[in-house]
C-alpha cells in the first residue's frame, strides 16, 4: 500500500501488555516477545517495585502506569520506534537508588555522559549530536554500559541506574 506520495508505509508492531495477566503471568509473555524482538509496553500499579522490576528483567521496552493518560501513547509510539526506553515518572519513584553511586564510579566520564542522555530517554542519534560524537560511538558506549550494568534493554539499565 502507498501513501499520497508514493512512499511504502512502513509498519511496526508494538505491544502492550498488562503486567498481571493471566494472574500475573504478564512477565512470561513480555520475555517471550522481547526475545523474538518486539518492543512491549508493560502496564503495571505504580506502587509495584516487585511487578515494574520483573517487567524490566524480562525485557519491557517501556512501561507506563495502568492509570496513564492515553494522550501519552501516540508520543510513547514514537519514541520506542526510534530507539528510545520510557519508564513513567510515577513509576521512576518507586525504585531503588542504592547501588547507583558505586556503580557509576567505575564509569569513565564519558560513559557517564552517555548514561545520563540514555536515562532522558534520548536515542542514540541524539546523544551522539549532543556530546560531537558518531552514532557508532555512542552504540558502543552504550553497549558496554548494558553489559557493565548487566542488563539486556535500555529500559533494564534506566531501571537500575536510576
Amino acid at each position: 500500500m502507498s501513501n499520497p506520495v508514493g512512499e511504502e508505509l512502513e509498519q511496526k508492531l508494538l505491544v502492550f501488555v498488562d503486567a498481571y495477566i493471566g494472574g500475573g503471568e504478564g512477565s512470561h509473555l513480555i520475555r517471550e516477545l522481547s526475545e523474538q524482538r518486539v518492543p512491549v509496553v508493560a502496564m503495571c500499579e505504580i506502587s509495584d517495585s516487585t511487578t515494574v522490576r520483573d517487567c524490566s528483567v524480562t525485557g519491557a521496552t517501556a512501561i507506563v502506569s495502568k492509570i496513564a493518560n492515553l494522550d501519552l501513547y501516540p508520543a510513547l509510539a514514537t519514541l520506542i520506534f526510534s530507539g528510545a526506553a520510557f519508564l513513567s515518572t510515577e513509576l521512576l519513584r518507586y525504585q531503588s537508588t542504592a547501588s547507583q553511586a558505586s556503580s557509576e564510579g567505575l564509569l569513565t566520564a564519558r560513559q557517564r555522559d552517555v548514561l545520563g542522555l540514555l536515562r532522558t530517554g534520548k536515542p542514540n542519534k541524539i546523544i551522539a549530536r549532543t556530546l560531537g560524537l558518531s552514532e557508532g560511538t555512542v552504540k558502543n558506549y552504550v553497549s558496554h554500559l548494558l553489559e557493565h550494568y548487566e542488563v539486556t534493554s535500555r529500559a533494564q539499565l534506566i531501571l537500575r541506574t536510576q
